[in-house]
């Protein structure tokens, strides 16, 4: 199966009947479907980077997730705020989801710190499966819960 064949497989079934004909002349010019570089290579195309037919996706939250293709052996995945040091496995990211326990890590770091560079170590729990948005305020320090005709959202 080609790039367009995939996507076409893919996207298909999604489109609106009544939007099929505008969907028909636009969708090449939103996605790479061929291998030439001059397509590949083309900014603002949607270009894919993995997939999978049979293996295991699992998205905790936003930049934090974990694709594994059984076929190709293949795996990929977004670790916000973790080092690439630290080895994430498929089953650090099932114990999360299912909240069997954290994984804890140590980051390292060097800071400066009252005029002096010194090392830190610091504890902290490697993948949140929280994601809360909020209304940064014009100073871009102060957040606060975003509402919606007064209610919280």
């Amino acid at each position: 199966m080609n790039l367009e064949q995939l996507h076409r497989a893919l996207f298909e079934d999604l489109v609106k009947p009544s939007m099929k004909e505008s969907w028909e002349a636009t969708w090449k010019d939103w996605f790479v479907t061929t291998d030439q570089v001059e397509d590949e290579r083309l900014p603002g195309k949607l270009k894919l980077e993995f997939s999978l037919s049979r293996g295991h996706f699992i998205g905790l939250s936003p930049k934090c997730y974990f694709c594994y293709n059984s076929d190709a052996l293949k795996s990929k995945l977004g670790s916000k705020g973790v080092p690439h040091c630290v080895n994430l496995s498929l089953s650090n990211f099932l114990d999360k989801l299912y909240g069997q326990k954290d994984l804890k890590i140590q980051l390292r770091s060097l800071r400066l710190l009252g005029g002096a560079m010194s090392r830190t170590v610091q504890d902290k729990r490697a993948l949140s499966d929280l994601f809360a948005k909020f209304h940064v305020s014009f100073d871009g320090i102060t957040c606060t819960p975003l509402k919606q005709n007064n209610v919280y959202l």
